[in-house]
């Protein structure tokens, strides 16, 4: 079913690209640490969007990113995601959309995981052309370029921020999410598939012609099963170089209050509920 969906969306999607105007982000970061440690860490991340209709009233959002990295020779960072979001604006201020996002991740407690979003965003102000997917994901065409997401294990290329604009924005949202090759917590009501409800927050500003704030906050409640509560939030500037290129400086935290109860394989020690990571990337918006 994954398949499927994965080639169905190419195919949409290259169909779409070749009778309509997109914008594209693309964003690479990389470090090296020598010396005490020795710590290389690379990722990599791609934003597509455009919009659609008559009245360009609909949106479409393509999204990707891959990171890995070692520790003294060894690895210990390997994760991907891609996903689609497709938008309606019902009126300027307000988008319901449906978003397919596709993740993986070697060392974090599931191997496969497959979420199903459907939502809401309204902008307090800002209108359509600065509202943000739910969850994380890809601007569209005519709104600021971005390059995002950090859902849990930081998929560092992508941070669900959306430079550029002067927004604030609310969203209510459904999720269907299904986990595969997971780690079991000893909560015995723990279900690989599992129904959430998503409430999130944004906001972003111009804080000069070329240096760009945006913070955002999703809180993600399980209804029902193991009932975790998961916080995801990120906060980052962006200083636009040239034309092409900006630079950015992103912080993103989670914090999953069931984690604890899953014992790590190797070092055979509980998973802490919060962590967190700082991120410096070089992006390209064209």
């Amino acid at each position: 079913m994954k398949l499927i969906s994965l080639v169905s969306a190419m195919i949409f999607s290259v169909s779409v690209m070749a009778s309509h105007n997109w914008s594209h982000s693309s964003n690479a970061n990389f470090i090296s640490n020598t010396g005490n440690s020795e710590v290389m860490t690379l990722g990599l991340g791609h934003t597509s969007a455009t919009r659609l209709g008559k009245h360009h009233d609909y949106s479409f959002d393509l999204f990707g990113g891959y990171n890995y990295g070692e520790d003294a020779g060894v690895k210990n960072l390997n994760n991907w995601n891609a996903g689609f979001k497709i938008g309606k604006f019902i009126n300027p201020k307000t988008e319901i959309y449906l978003q397919e996002k596709f993740q993986g991740n070697e060392y974090e407690n599931y191997d496969f995981r497959w979420i199903n979003e459907l939502g809401v965003i309204h902008n307090f102000f800002g209108g359509a052309a600065t509202s943000v997917a739910a969850g994380s994901d890809a601007a569209a065409a005519s709104r600021v370029k971005d390059a995002d997401d950090a859902s849990a294990g930081f998929d560092a290329a992508k941070t669900g921020l959306s430079y550029g604009g002067h927004f604030l924005y609310v969203k209510g949202a459904y999720q269907a999410v299904y986990e595969d090759y997971v780690i079991l917590p000893t909560d015995p009501d723990y279900d690989k598939f599992r129904h959430n409800a998503v409430l999130g927050l944004g906001y972003g500003t111009l804080l000069s012609r070329n240096l760009a704030f945006v913070a955002k906050a999703d809180w993600i409640k399980t209804l029902g099963g193991d009932g975790r509560s998961i916080i995801e939030g990120a906060v980052g500037i962006q200083s636009q170089l040239s034309k092409l290129f900006g630079l950015k400086a992103e912080y993103v935290l989670s914090y999953n209050d069931k984690l604890n109860t899953v014992i790590d394989p190797v070092t055979m020690q509980a998973l802490k509920n919060f962590s967190s990571a700082y991120i410096i990337s070089l992006s390209a918006n064209y």
